[in-house]
């Protein structure tokens, strides 16, 4: 006689979880008088669970790195000089066309998202 139920040669290992009051009386009421544990695992193991999407990896960075670039966009003043051009170019004193006034001006505003997205990689406040 075989027994169909092998006894492993390890104990198994216990999954422990917290619930609310609300939760497990509904788990109770669901499992239709079955052990909790037993429809938990019916539930989890079944062919109808729920698949969940692996959790994204974490994005790792280099804080010298990003502070280097903080560093060299605040030495070179590139956005304090396109700052510069822009403003002279909305009070006239430096003639540009509609589109170079307009690219001037994106160029500034490219240059302040980048430095925000960089300082809160960094967890500072601009």
């Amino acid at each position: 006689m075989t027994n169909s139920n092998p006894i492993p040669s390890k104990r198994l290992s216990p999954l422990s979880i917290r619930l609310t009051d609300q939760e497990r009386d509904s788990l109770t009421q669901r499992s239709g008088g079955l052990p909790l544990s037993t429809y938990v695992k019916s539930v989890l193991f079944s062919d109808n669970a729920v698949q969940y999407r692996a959790t994204p990896k974490t994005i790792t960075f280099d804080r010298k790195a990003i502070a280097g670039v903080l560093g060299v966009m605040g030495r070179t003043g590139i956005a304090r000089n396109l700052a510069e051009l822009s403003a002279a170019a909305q009070i006239g004193n430096l003639y540009f066309d509609d589109e170079t006034k307009s690219r001037l001006l994106n160029a500034c505003a490219d240059i302040h998202e980048m430095r925000n997205q960089l300082l809160h990689a960094l967890g500072k406040r601009g």
